[in-house]
């Protein structure tokens, strides 16, 4: 067995020189025999002890110490024997070994290689890994400041940002990632289990309405030596998107943090949002105007989530209630002839799929912003560029003759002719 000890930083003479203890024991050995046991570096035999079997064929507790670089070497052993082998506990050192199996064990833990068949042709390589002092590790302290600005760069105003609804608190995820060396150059970042949060408070400095949190103590290397990386990773906020971080953005919700100060700004940019309209109108001579017409609405977005509160507003812009958008539905509307709902700041790219449900008497047609009118009484917009408009308008007309339709005044002799003819017929009756 070897003790080895990788240098990913800088150790000094005196930790490169730090001894290491060990106890090991043996089974199936001969009986009361004496064994003995060499500490190398390299070939270059450093020092040697005998140890003894019992007259049951065991040896324990026999105790050994090695530096870096340094291996125990086990002479003459029999090849049905076994062994285990613990290393002692060593003060900011974490330590693992390869060779018959592996196992690790948490810093200033001891770390026992269970009883294992012994085998000349494997080594148990020990290596013990140093704990960097907090003075080579460095800390920083990382500040997250959040900004907002309209869709076309421009930062968004006091009233803007009240208009827009925004919380007062935002919290942020860090993750943590270990830059490690791999074979053939280069670097792989190895996340690890660390994650913390970093609230970002509204803020208002000269002026200015920013949301700002900080975490102080932060290691900029792990334990080993290697550089740490950390990635922010904030909530989606409907109708905004990130466009810009520390270093390099690694998708829409998460930045990589600069290791030089740790400060980090991320811009959030207001996405583009279109409203939508639908419409009612009832024509025809049995046309009834007063009645509510329900709707089924339905919006999709591939890219943009889409559930959420909306403001909905009648024709004349004012303000009805706030509608809530679950699983792209939302509970049916109603509309009378010549009522208007206005659906207001929706993802671009929102689909919304309007159908009506009650109009069974009707006509129906529909209209997509203002085009040709199509019978149906389902129709889809999406808004890519534009508002999206729908309007519907139901028909429903009695059919009249000809004559009566063209000549008003044929009606009145009509009714006339007709009552004579009713008054004529009861007065035979009553004199047959």
């Amino acid at each position: 067995m070897a003790d080895g000890l990788p240098v990913p930083i800088d150790l000094t003479d005196t930790e490169l020189n730090d001894s290491f203890g060990y106890t090991a024991s043996f089974t199936l050995l001969e009986r009361s025999k004496g064994y003995t046991l060499k500490i190398k570096e390299g070939e270059t035999v450093v020092s040697s002890q005998t140890f003894y079997s019992n007259d049951s064929g065991n040896a324990s507790d026999v105790t050994f110490t090695l530096k870096h670089g340094q291996k125990a070497v086990f002479e003459n052993l029999p090849k049905a024997s076994t062994y285990t082998v613990t290393e002692a506990a060593k003060s900011a050192y974490t330590p693992s070994y390869s060779g018959e199996g592996t196992g690790s064990a948490a810093e200033n833990t001891s770390l026992t290689v269970p009883y294992a068949p012994f085998s000349a042709a494997t080594d148990i390589v020990f290596t013990n890994t140093k704990t960097v002092e907090e003075y080579k590790r460095g800390t920083l302290k990382i500040t997250v400041t959040k900004n907002w600005q309209k869709n076309d760069g421009t930062p968004l105003s006091s009233a803007e940002l009240a208009s827009a609804d925004l919380p007062d608190t935002i919290t942020v995820q860090v993750k943590q990632y270990e830059k490690v060396e791999v074979d053939g150059g280069g670097y792989e970042e190895r996340e690890k289990s660390f994650v913390f949060s970093i609230v970002l408070v509204k803020t208002v400095i000269e002026g200015i309405t920013q949301w700002i949190g900080e975490k102080d103590g932060i290691y900029k290397k792990s334990s080993s030596g290697f550089d740490y990386i950390y990635k922010i990773i904030e909530p989606t906020v409907q109708g905004f998107e990130t466009i810009s971080g520390a270093t390099t953005v690694n998708d829409a919700v998460g930045n990589k943090v600069s290791l030089v100060d740790g400060n980090v700004v991320i811009t959030n940019r207001q996405e583009p949002t279109y409203d939508f309209s639908l419409s009612k109108r009832v024509t025809g001579n049995m046309g009834n105007k007063a009645k509510k017409f329900s709707f089924s609405l339905v919006f999709t977005n591939p890219d943009k989530e889409v559930d959420g509160y909306y403001e909905i507003y009648d024709g004349s812009g004012n303000l009805l209630r706030t509608m809530s958008v679950n699983k792209g539905r939302t509970p049916n509307v109603a509309l009378s002839s010549g009522e208007t709902i206005i659906i207001k700041r929706l993802p671009v790219g929102t689909t919304v799929t309007a159908r009506e449900i009650d109009g069974e008497d009707y006509v129906t047609t529909y209209s997509v912003n203002g085009g040709e009118a199509r019978s149906g009484n389902t129709a889809s917009v999406t808004m890519t560029d534009d508002n999206g408009a729908i309007k519907f308008t139901n028909t429903r007309s009695a059919v009249l003759p000809t004559l009566v339709k063209e000549n008003p005044a044929a009606t009145i002799l009509i009714g006339l002719i007709s009552l004579l003819a009713v008054f004529i017929l009861k007065r035979k009756r009553k004199y047959a």
